[in-house]
């Protein structure tokens, strides 16, 4: 009886075991389990956080905005980590106001993702300068690379105007535009009130040399700071137009440049204006008076001289020319001179030397015509005919120089008782001359 109690405790006790096993161990097992699970997934997403904190990253433009007199900073923010980034604040550093927070708009941001954003709430006074601060939904912060404000900015964009074949007064004139416009001044202007706008204009006066064996021109450089943004270069060159004024004409199209750093903008072909230059013909006697010689048939040479003066404001390239004579019923040495080579302010002195008949009893009128009948000059260039004088018109007269006798006085003489009467005659030159 014993040992069949014996073995029935036996039995319980391992089925107790089992149960224990079974309700208590293994569901502990496999909760520690699950717990080591949780926690390595914990640390997997915390490292996969972490790594991805790491790798965000904001590009931050700061700009300013004009509007009337008022300035406005714009803020250019561009994602440029391969995640997507989550901005929930936007600050303004200034150093007059101190931290400002401008902006709590949540913005998402893909990758490559850009955003430009005018903070109109946010005036800037004329010497404050601002850094713009943003934090993400990882917990990151991001501030601008440099401070911003109407009198300090951040970059420099040269102009360069190449190629230049004329002294002359040149224009630059920079504007901003687009929606993230951007703000311009002279570059080293050194005045106290100088500050920003939206758009400014360069004027200078450039003297360019003699351009030897068509060599390229003169190159200049216009300087302007500029502050990040979307803005167009237009050049401009002082010219006579077809009346002789002086006005503005462009070199070329507007150049559109996008502004994130130093630029440069460079313009090489300025030769396609029309650049009009003024021509003086000057003849020294319009006007002559000679007299008829006593062989008939003889010919007097005439020296009809003239000068002819490249008169210009502003001095532009050397020019070849040539210079004619057109001379009724006379024999010129020769009815062409060729000018080589006049540079701006110098003059040519020529002279043509014609004969004309003056043995002659019959007074006439010989008329002449003094002309710059060609002008060789670069592309680009012309004459600008309402301020040249190209044609001189002259005349010559020849008058007659004859004997004649005309009574000089009358003598009485009594002889006897009759009176004779008798006159004296004298020879004088008489001199007829055309009308």
């Amino acid at each position: 009886m014993r040992r069949k109690n014996s073995g029935i405790s036996t039995i319980l006790g391992t089925v107790i075991g089992i149960l224990i096993f079974f309700t208590i161990i293994i569901p502990t097992w496999i909760y520690m389990q699950q717990l080591q699970t949780i926690f390595f997934d914990q640390v997997n997403r915390r490292l996969l956080f972490e790594a991805e904190k790491l790798r965000e990253r904001l590009d931050l433009i700061v700009s300013i905005s004009v509007s009337g007199t008022t300035y406005h900073p714009t803020l250019n923010i561009t994602n440029v980590s391969p995640l997507e980034v989550t901005v929930l604040a936007i600050y303004l550093e200034s150093n007059v106001k101190g931290l400002v927070q401008v902006s709590s708009e949540t913005i998402t941001l893909a990758p490559g993702g850009r955003r430009a954003i005018v903070l109109r709430g946010f005036s800037m006074g004329v010497d404050e300068v601002v850094r713009a601060i943003v934090t993400t939904a990882r917990g990151n912060s991001f501030i601008s690379e440099y401070s911003i404000g109407p009198r300090r900015l951040p970059h420099i964009m040269v102009v360069s105007l190449a190629n230049l074949t004329v002294s002359s007064a040149y224009k630059v004139n920079v504007e901003s535009i687009g929606t993230f416009a951007g703000c311009v001044m002279p570059q080293g202007s050194g005045l106290t009130d100088n500050r920003c706008s939206q758009e400014i204009s360069v004027e200078r006066f450039i003297k360019v040399g003699d351009l030897r064996g068509g060599a390229g021109g003169h190159e200049e450089i216009f300087a302007f700071n500029v502050a990040p943004g979307e803005y167009t270069v237009s050049t401009y060159v002082l010219i006579r137009d077809g009346s002789g004024n002086m006005v503005w004409q462009a070199l070329r199209p507007p150049e559109r440049v996008t502004v994130y750093d130093h630029s440069t903008v460079r313009f090489d072909s300025t030769r396609s204006y029309g650049w009009r230059i003024p021509l003086h013909l000057n003849v020294l006697a319009t006007k002559l008076v000679i007299f008829n010689t006593t062989v008939p048939g003889s010919r007097t040479i005439l020296n009809i001289s003239f000068v002819l003066t490249y008169n210009a404001s502003f001095p532009g390239p050397a020019l070849n020319a040539t210079v004619e004579i057109d001379f009724n019923d006379a024999s010129c040495d020769g009815f062409t001179m060729t000018v080589k080579r006049l540079k701006v302010g110098e003059s040519f002195a020529g002279t043509f030397q014609c004969g004309i008949v003056t043995g002659t009893t019959v007074p006439r009128i010989y008329t002449f015509r003094v002309f710059i009948s060609r002008v060789e000059l670069p592309q680009g260039f012309g004459v600008d005919q309402p301020s040249s004088d190209m044609t001189r018109v002259g005349r010559v007269d020849l008058c007659v120089v004859r004997e004649v006798s005309v009574l000089a006085s009358i003598v009485t003489v009594m002889v006897g008782t009759e009176r004779h009467v008798s006159g004296v005659l004298t020879g004088i030159k008489e001199v007829r001359c055309a009308t």
